[in-house]
Parts: structure tokens; C-alpha cells; sequence
């Protein structure tokens, strides 16, 4: 007699188990921020799984574990959960646009939905000793939920003391509608203009053959005046 297969339901268990068998994953507050504009940006098929691995899987665990998992659930189940965050990716990404357009006035229009998400934010503080015998504390953030982790990105992006909000920012690719944060990295330099690497190799090709282009009418301008 062969084996039963394994419902889908039975797979998600399997895999959640796993799950809990991961310490406990925790956020920096640009870290929370980063997650959340990824999850309400526009996701192409490419960027489902990465979307889907912080949002379904406790949102913080690292990536070669929960991709693995992921990849052990199958399309369908990465599906499924998919349409069932899809309600909630919608209204974060309206959430996103009115704290863009007008901060001021998304602060009085959404304080309400951002205390509630907030209660299912847990911080937890850590301590480090430095060699020279200085203490330091630094406080991350465990999100039990999408709405939590949500809720936190929004009011980060709305606390002007924090510079996340200035620093939102729409990729500068002509048909991105991508949001991101524009801040210098760690090394220094400008900040970006583009939500990803890709897109500024594109726009970077694009510019490239409008100078080619250029040039050659150039070209064809001086040999029709010599002739």
C-alpha cells in the first residue's frame, strides 16, 4: 500500500514547527521599516517569496532558513498565503501614500490604526559591554503579526526625530512604483535614487543608449551639412 500524502495543512504544521525550533528573531527599527515598504510595494512573482518570508514566517528569521522552508511548502501553499495577507499588503500600501503625500495629515488619520497594531509589538532590550568597559543598550523589536510590524513602520515614518520619514522616497525608475528609504549606507556617500541596484543598472542602460542616440543624430546632422 503506498503512503498517504501529506495534506497541505499537515506541510504548514511541519514547517511551523520547524519554525519554532529558530531563536527568536528580533528587528532594528530601520530594519522594521525596510520589511514593511518591501511588503507594501508592488511584489513581482520574483519578489513574492522574499515578501512572504518575513511576513508569514514570525517576519524576521534569516533568509536561508525561511526560504528553505518556503521553497519545502510549494507554490500553491506560498500562494494561498499570499492571498491571505493581500487585504492587509492593500491597506498598508494606502497607508504608505498618505504618510508620502502629507505626513502631517496622516498622522491625525491614522494614529488610531497605530496604537492598535502597536499592542502586538514587543521590544526587548540588549545589552552589550564594550572592551573599554562601556555599557551599551540597544532596543530591537519582535512583531508577532503583520498588522504589528505595519503599524510600527508607520509610526516610525511618522516621528520626525527618527529621519525615516524624509527619507521616503519613490524609485526614480520611470515605471517603478516602489517605495523605499533613501539613506546613505553605512560606508558613506549619497543616498540612493533608485529602490534597488537593478533599477539603477537599468536606468543607467536606458541613459546610456539616449546618448548613443543622441550622438548619432549628431553625426547625421554635420554629414548633412558637409554634403
Amino acid at each position: 500500500m503506498s503512503p498517504r500524502p501529506i495534506s497541505q495543512v499537515e506541510q504548514a504544521r511541519d514547517a511551523h514547527r520547524q519554525i519554532n525550533e529558530i531563536p527568536l528573531p528580533t528587528l532594528s527599527e530601520r530594519e522594521i521599516v525596510r520589511r514593511a515598504l518591501h511588503l507594501a510595494n508592488d511584489c513581482t512573482n520574483e519578489q513574492k517569496e522574499e515578501a512572504l518570508l518575513f511576513a508569514v514566517f514570525s517576519l524576521g528569521y534569516p533568509t536561508e532558513q525561511t526560504a528553505e522552508l518556503a521553497r519545502s511548502l510549494g507554490d500553491e501553499i506560498l500562494g494561498n498565503m499570499w492571498i491571505s495577507i493581500e487585504t492587509d499588503r492593500i491597506r498598508f500600501r494606502e497607508q504608505i501614500e498618505s504618510v508620502h503625500d502629507d505626513r502631517v495629515a496622516a498622522r491625525k488619520a491614522l494614529r488610531s490604526e497605530i496604537l492598535v497594531g502597536l499592542s502586538d509589538l514587543v521590544p526587548i532590550p540588549k545589552l552589550s559591554l564594550t572592551d573599554d568597559w562601556k555599557v551599551r543598550s540597544e532596543i530591537k523589536y519582535f512583531a508577532n503579526n503583520i498588522s504589528a510590524l505595519c503599524s510600527f513602520a508607520l509610526a516610525l515614518l511618522l516621528d520626525e526625530s527618527k529621519g525615516f520619514g524624509a527619507a521616503l522616497k519613490t524609485c526614480q525608475l520611470s515605471y517603478c512604483p516602489n517605495y523605499f528609504l533613501s539613506l546613505p549606507s553605512p560606508a558613506g556617500g549619497r543616498p540612493p535614487a533608485y529602490c534597488s541596484r537593478t533599477h539603477q543598472k537599468i536606468t543607467s542602460k536606458l541613459s546610456g543608449a539616449e546618448r548613443t542616440e543622441r550622438w548619432r543624430k549628431r553625426e547625421a546632422m554635420k554629414r548633412g551639412k558637409k554634403t
